[in-house]
């Protein structure tokens, strides 16, 4: 039986698109219908700090997975994947 691992794919223009993909534990990118290979730290971080679709995608489905997470134990996960602060306050006036 073949195994289902959780994937995204983002078009653009000029029909190329990347597709992401969770598969044992790392997070894995390809351009159109490259080869696979797995992002690091700083990628991941990069996509948490700019909050792009890859982020938001990744953090849903880490909440979907994890159905006995509450919204109080979110930010200390994120905090230990990404810089994406998702407390309540408001954003500091500069």
């Amino acid at each position: 039986m073949p195994q289902y691992l959780p994937t995204l794919r983002l078009f653009f223009p000029g029909g190329v698109h990347n597709d992401y993909r969770l598969r044992d534990g790392c997070l894995e990118f390809r351009v159109s219908e490259g080869s696979w290979r797995t992002m690091d730290d700083s990628e991941i971080q990069l996509h948490h700090r700019f909050d792009t679709e890859v982020s938001r995608w990744l953090l849903g489905y880490l909440a979907e997975a994890n159905p006995y997470a509450s919204a109080s134990s979110a930010p200390a996960k994120v905090s230990a994947v990404g810089e994406r602060s998702l407390s309540n306050r408001p954003a500091r006036k500069r």
